[in-house]
């Protein structure tokens, strides 16, 4: 099955783009992966325009006290996505906060 890539995704601008090495995508962890699947999927079925997302995303790497230029080669860019995925997820009531496992992700 081939797949288009939505452009919005693989071409996010500079201070949310997407973490690579040689032009593909970078995960330090299988739970860096499944989040990123899981945003693309519920986006691609229409749960969300992926600039709702992506404003979710630019909020939380700025409100990073720790590091506001964040090394999107890092795990921490994926600890901001998975955040910013889990609070779109509860406004756009496709799940309940209460179900979401909160604390460090499963590796």
């Amino acid at each position: 099955m081939n797949r288009k890539t939505n452009p919005d995704i693989s071409n996010m601008a500079p201070g949310t783009a997407l973490p690579r090495k040689s032009g593909e995508l970078v995960f330090h962890d299988r739970w860096e992966r499944r989040a990123f699947a899981l945003a693309v999927t519920l986006c691609e079925q229409g749960h969300y325009d992926w600039d709702e997302f992506r404003e979710h995303l630019i909020s939380e790497i700025q409100s990073d006290p720790a590091d506001p230029s964040v090394d999107h080669n890092s795990p921490g860019y994926y600890e901001h996505w998975l955040n910013s995925f889990e609070r779109l997820l509860t406004e756009k009531g496709i799940c309940a906060a209460d179900t979401l496992t909160k604390g460090t992700p499963v590796k």
